[in-house]
């Protein structure tokens, strides 16, 4: 096992994922940005609170929402819609 004495993480553990911040406190309610270990950011931040990822997100498998689903654009549904779950009003705009 290698030794962290007298070494930077920077370039010793590259592919480490480490919090982009200064201090030795840990994780708390404010969104705080994941870096590797040579101190490139990546597409997540996360909290106790929340996560946050930029880009492009996926899933392999089922996703599910328990609570509020916003989006900011639109939404694209590539396979069969089951709406009977559904309990609200839905207004469909037609496309032009």
């Amino acid at each position: 096992m290698s030794k962290l004495t007298g070494r930077q993480i920077s370039d010793t553990y590259k592919q480490l994922i480490k919090m982009a911040v200064s201090t030795n406190e840990g994780v708390d309610n404010d969104l705080t940005q994941l870096q590797t270990g040579d101190g490139t950011n990546i597409a997540i931040k996360f909290s106790t609170e929340a996560v946050q990822a930029t880009g492009t997100f996926g899933v392999d498998g089922n996703a599910s929402v328990s609570g509020t689903f916003t989006t900011g654009g639109a939404i694209q549904i590539g396979g069969d819609v089951c709406a009977s779950s559904y309990y609200g009003v839905v207004d469909i705009l037609p496309v032009l």
